[in-house]
């Protein structure tokens, strides 16, 4: 497997934006008849000083980076009639799989020390997704809701708490999870 990964940034006062392309080659010596991944990652914020608002756009096609033997499909070949999917590592290589992925968010200063976060995730399956897996994927999107809380402790240390919410959970029609962390870190 080969790969290959640019990146570019801009920034100008409390403007940040960003841009990153990855594409990952399977060898054809291990799985043929595969193309390539490639994953396209629009983002940036605006920070009004009161305010910080982030917007991202993204969209992978041929398959998924970070998918995993062990993640979306959980297994190392994808089972379809053609078996032209397969997993290798962190990417599902599997042709004509298309997702559009959108996050919205902002967060905001509390008192000298804390920061509260909000944020809207939706991944939009498209393409020839929903035929992967023996249906137990679907066409229906996948949107995370999070809400966020950091307390500075020191300018390495702080406390954070967040809870998030997903429907359609790693774009599996009708899974839903919740999850809650609460915890301490320490930057080197």
């Amino acid at each position: 497997m080969t790969a290959i990964t640019a990146g570019a940034k801009y920034s100008n006062g409390p403007l940040y934006l960003t841009v990153t392309y990855d594409q990952i080659n399977p060898n054809s010596n291990v799985v043929s008849g595969l193309n390539s991944v490639n994953g396209l990652i629009v983002g940036g914020y605006y920070d009004f000083s009161v305010v910080k608002l982030f917007a991202n756009y993204s969209r992978q096609t041929g398959g998924l980076i970070a998918g995993g033997a062990n993640g979306l499909f959980g297994q190392s070949t994808v089972d379809i009639a053609d078996a032209s999917a397969a997993t290798t590592g962190s990417v599902v290589f599997a042709p004509g799989v298309q997702v559009n992925t959108y996050m919205l968010g902002l967060s905001a200063p509390v008192g000298a020390n804390g920061m509260v976060m909000a944020e809207w995730q939706m991944s939009q399956p498209n393409g020839t997704f929903s035929s992967l897996a023996n249906g137990y994927l679907s066409t229906a999107n996948e949107n995370v809701y999070s809400i966020g809380y950091q307390y500075n402790l020191s300018k390495r240390t702080n406390l954070y708490a967040f809870a998030g919410y997903g429907s359609n959970y790693a774009m599996v029609s009708g899974l839903n999870v919740t999850q809650v962390n609460i915890g301490m870190r320490n930057l080197f």
